[in-house]
């Protein structure tokens, strides 16, 4: 007499969700750090952005500044372009193509910018500096799925700091002016 077999053995059911399991274990470690590496990725980005931001408003004599167009997953550096513009006509911001963008998407989100403290919206800005005067503190909020990182570059700073853990209403301008006098440091040494 024949049996006509139409289901699985408890043996091969167990032996195939053990196989499911087992890549599972070796794929997601995996999926995990390569989603950590690009959060790691776009701070170091958006480092290297503030930084040529820096470098270009206090070596140059055009106006330079941070962009995001609307509907644009990049955030740009710009520099204040005379020569483009016409006789009678406004000069135009042209994107500095030897830097590149802080790119975003996939799981990299611009949650926040501040100027000077004050939150403006990170889906479509424009923060310039002007020659010769004093660039605002600019911090940069990113977001990689739960883990935000932010990214501040002060006023007198060539280089921005990445302040993983701290909010953005605790950064400190390290600008701000002390009265020695008031401290009783009058006579302190130089």
């Amino acid at each position: 007499m024949t049996r006509d077999r139409r289901a699985f053995t408890l043996i091969e059911v167990i032996i195939a969700v053990t196989i499911v399991a087992i890549m599972a274990a070796i794929v997601l470690p995996r999926i995990n750090r390569i989603s950590r590496a690009r959060g790691e990725v776009a701070v170091a980005q958006a480092e290297q952005l503030l930084s040529a931001l820096a470098y270009r408003d206090s070596t140059g004599s055009r106006q330079v500044g941070l962009m995001r167009e609307a509907g644009s997953p990049d955030v740009f550096l710009v520099v204040m372009d005379e020569a483009v513009a016409e006789e009678g006509e406004r000069a135009a911001w042209r994107r500095e193509e030897l830097v590149l963008p802080l790119r975003l998407g996939g799981e990299i989100e611009l949650l926040d910018v501040l100027v000077d403290g004050e939150p403006i919206s990170p889906d479509e800005f424009l923060v310039s500096t002007i020659p010769g005067s004093i660039r605002p503190s600019i911090a940069l909020v990113l977001s990689n799925g739960g883990a935000e990182t932010t990214v501040t570059l002060l006023p007198t700073a060539l280089r921005p700091r990445k302040d993983s853990d701290a909010s953005s209403n605790e950064l400190a301008d390290l600008r701000a002016l002390i009265d020695l006098d008031a401290e009783g440091r009058d006579q302190d040494p130089w």
